[in-house]
């Protein structure tokens, strides 16, 4: 009997979704995304709904393992000033939990130039994941600081190294999940930084706005390589 050769980079979803992980408990989103398991690179990029979805992790994380989460703290680096506590608690009401103890249990950490937001991940990452046992972590609009036209080209580029090499062993070491994201497009005009994002993420996806609805183009997942669109999508 002749056997099909699989990609090597093939896993079956539904081993995937065994695996632990948090999860977005929504039938759209699980069937595109599906579980988000420790050890994973999530890069979310192209509007401001990327906040949202990161946000809406950092409160389902918390939850038990029963319920798709990881009974766990989160971290959030901010890189663009961007953290929302009103969204926090609106997702947290909508779980039926204390919004108080939920933004209690998220560790905001905000810089303003990338030399800061490099050492953030770079020296105080790991650290703050030994001390919380946390197991989600957010880099919200990581590439603002680094494509500021004030930064200089080089020095931010080899910042942008050191910040990406350190979060991705943190990942493997520590076994995290990660949630990178970028809120506006127009920095992945400086396409070294996206491709170097890309080229470590296990899941990539680009969201799109349509008026009140999102539109989410999955690019890259661990189940094989796809391009999903699911539209429209309200988040």
């Amino acid at each position: 009997m002749q056997t099909s050769l699989l990609p090597l980079n093939y896993s079956r979803a539904d081993l995937l979704n065994r695996l632990e992980g948090v999860s977005f408990r929504d039938e759209v989103f699980n069937s595109l995304f599906g579980k988000l398991n420790l050890g994973h690179l999530v890069f979310l990029h192209g509007t401001q709904r990327c906040l949202a979805l990161s946000e809406l992790l950092c409160v389902r994380v918390q939850l038990a393992l029963t319920e798709g989460g990881l009974e766990s703290k989160a971290l959030f680096i901010d890189g663009g000033n961007t953290f929302d506590p009103c969204l926090i608690a609106e997702y947290a009401e909508q779980l039926s939990l204390d919004s108080d103890k939920v933004l209690e249990s998220i560790l905001v950490s905000r810089a303003f130039t990338y030399h800061q937001l490099t050492s953030l991940i770079a020296n105080n990452l790991k650290p703050w994941i030994d001390r919380l046992n946390i197991k989600l972590a957010v880099i919200s609009n990581i590439l603002e600081p680094y494509s500021d036209p004030d930064a200089a080209g080089k020095q931010s580029s080899i910042f942008f190294k050191v910040a990406l090499n350190s979060l991705v062993n943190a990942i493997k070491e520590k076994k995290i999940v990660a949630i990178v994201t970028s809120l506006h497009d127009r920095y992945l005009h400086k396409n070294s930084f996206f491709k170097q994002i890309a080229y470590h993420s296990s899941i990539i996806a680009k969201l799109e706005d349509y008026g009140d609805s999102t539109t989410v183009i999955l690019e890259k997942h661990p189940a094989g390589a796809l391009t999903t669109l699911v539209s429209p999508l309200g988040l």
